[in-house]
């Protein structure tokens, strides 16, 4: 980033994939310059909690919703995603709040991937 500013360059926004290394190199050189993270990127990390096959109900629902990340071009369209999501996990927030307990009282959600 330090070489694009000494090049002349003004970042304005910048899009990557979420690791730390890009966002703040460019919070410390470019300070109002705005990041967003790739939805591409976005959506493989979510289906790396999502089996090809889901066999609940939760899963199918979840992998149809993730499916449509990278259509997302509009303000509108992030709004409708979001309320996607958050309709999700009200309708299946019992379910992603299961756990197995151990005789220890110690424990783990059952539904890590779902």
């Amino acid at each position: 980033m330090r070489s694009l500013k000494r090049n002349g360059v003004n970042v304005v926004s910048a899009t990557a994939d979420g690791k730390n290394a890009v966002k703040s190199a460019l919070t410390r050189v470019y300070p109002n310059a705005r990041f967003q993270r790739c939805l591409v990127h976005i959506q493989r990390y979510a289906e790396t909690y999502i089996t090809q096959k889901p066999k609940t109900l939760a899963g199918q629902e979840l992998k149809e919703i993730v499916s449509t990340l990278n259509q997302i071009d509009s303000q509108i369209a992030k709004m409708t995603f979001i309320s996607k999501i958050n309709d999700w996990r009200r309708r299946h927030n019992d379910f992603l709040k299961e756990r197995t307990t151990k005789d220890d009282g110690s424990g783990w959600c059952i539904h890590i991937e779902t």
